[in-house]
């Protein structure tokens, strides 16, 4: 992520909002997050639900429900509506985060994604379990021993 992106520029464009974006490496990320117990945080930040349990009462995080309740936030609220198992992220009744959410489920984090590129110029199946996808790897590896064929990502969720 960096200042001047497509997407920003494009949020600026059609929002009428600038954002700035200060970008932390994952190594840095759980260091940064110490701010949270310092209330001197950015407007918008990426945080965990764990990061909501624990923060959440000590008011360095902005309860959402009221503005979701007051209609400011229709688009949200018809994933919410339509998305049973959001309310799981809540704290206390409280939402302080928007979850990641694709094709109207909310995620679990990120799940594995593969090149299918390489799968199909070697003729490997398309994984439908774990066990193939190990197996699909594995093959990978083989073929391309310079490589890492492996690469994953966390859940989060973006607070205000």
């Amino acid at each position: 992520m960096t200042n001047g992106s497509p997407i920003q520029q494009e949020i600026e464009r059609q929002l009428n909002v600038k954002l700035d974006y200060e970008p932390i490496p994952a190594i840095n990320y759980a260091e940064k997050k110490t701010l949270l117990a310092t209330n001197h945080l950015p407007d918008i930040l990426q945080i965990e639900k764990q990061d909501v349990n624990d923060f959440a009462s000590t008011g360095a995080l902005l309860p959402l429900m009221g503005y979701m309740n007051r209609g400011l936030m229709p688009n949200f609220k018809k994933q919410w509506d339509a998305i049973p198992n959001l309310r799981r992220l809540t704290v206390d009744g409280e939402l302080y985060g928007f979850p990641a959410i694709a094709r109207n489920e909310a995620k679990n984090g990120f799940g594995p994604v593969i090149r299918m590129d390489l799968p199909e110029k070697h003729h490997l199946p398309v994984p439908r379990t774990f066990d193939e996808l190990l197996t699909v790897l594995s093959q990978l590896k083989a073929l391309y021993p310079d490589s890492v064929p492996w690469s994953i990502r966390t859940r989060s969720l973006m607070a205000c």
